[in-house]
């Protein structure tokens, strides 16, 4: 998630994903063992092995990119696991990792869904000083007023409209609606599904502080060699305009190797 404005305190993003090897070396998406994942109830599984594995790759790399933020979805069952804070401030202490540096996500429909285990949550994330992001942002009928609610850092609009703003006037009046609206709540706001110049150009017209989306960067693996920011967004990035303010062997048995608690062997995906 590269920030476009250079304001102060916007600093570069990177989401952590996940893909799954097969036995013959195949990488399998989301969509193909995530709804595996949650039949057998190893979603919460699959976050706290997240969370660990995450901690101890920032743990062996050092404090090479301290200004990075690392973005770490959390499922459902998850956001109502009660324990969830406790285990995060016990990987944080044994891997030494600032808090600062990990945002955790949860999706909008998931959201209004739990919106008091939520607001719960995101005060208890900010206590120890994680940040918290709300995605999909747009893909519920009515979002109403539950943003005013809850008390995040950054919205991630949802990426079919931005995606179509350049040639769908009705849902490029709702995405600089729902970035306004973002930012007089002082909200970071991200566009997602930024996949060319033309959407890139529209969504700094419009003042994101952040854009992400394969015209930015592609998925790959998580590597600390390298700074997480891309500089040849700079070059697209258009200084003159005028910003206004206003993803053989079944899935499940594969999964039950991956995800044990103690397993630290598989690669993330950024």
């Amino acid at each position: 998630m590269y920030p476009l404005s250079g304001t102060a305190g916007d600093r570069p993003h990177t989401e952590i994903l996940l893909r799954l090897e097969d036995q013959d070396g195949k990488l399998l998406l989301p969509n193909q063992f995530m709804p595996v994942a949650k039949r057998y109830n190893l979603m919460r599984t699959i976050d706290r092995w997240t969370i660990r594995k995450l901690c101890n790759q920032i743990a062996e790399a050092g404090d090479k990119f301290p200004g990075v933020i690392y973005e770490v979805n959390l499922s459902e069952s998850s956001l109502c696991d009660r324990y969830l804070i406790d285990f995060l401030v016990q990987e944080l202490s044994f891997y030494k990792t600032p808090p600062e540096m990990l945002c955790f996500c949860i999706t909008e429909t998931v959201a209004i869904s739990h919106l008091p285990r939520l607001k719960e949550l995101i005060k208890q994330l900010k206590s120890i000083g994680c940040q918290f992001s709300l995605d999909g942002v747009g893909a519920a009928q009515s979002p109403g007023d539950y943003l005013q609610e809850l008390p995040v850092n950054y919205l991630k609009l949802e990426g079919n409209l931005i995606q179509s703003i350049t040639n769908n006037s009705r849902n490029l009046t709702a995405v600089k609606n729902l970035n306004k609206a973002g930012q007089n709540l002082g909200i970071k706001t991200i566009a997602t599904y930024v996949e060319n110049s033309d959407i890139l150009e529209e969504t700094q017209r419009m003042g994101f502080n952040y854009v992400q989306g394969y015209g930015i960067e592609r998925p790959h693996p998580l590597s600390f060699e390298s700074p997480m920011y891309i500089p040849w967004v700079t070059k697209l990035v258009i200084p003159e305009i005028a910003i206004d303010p206003e993803k053989s062997q079944s899935s499940g048995s594969i999964l039950s190797k991956v995800v044990s608690e103690n397993s630290l062997e598989s690669p993330l995906t950024v």
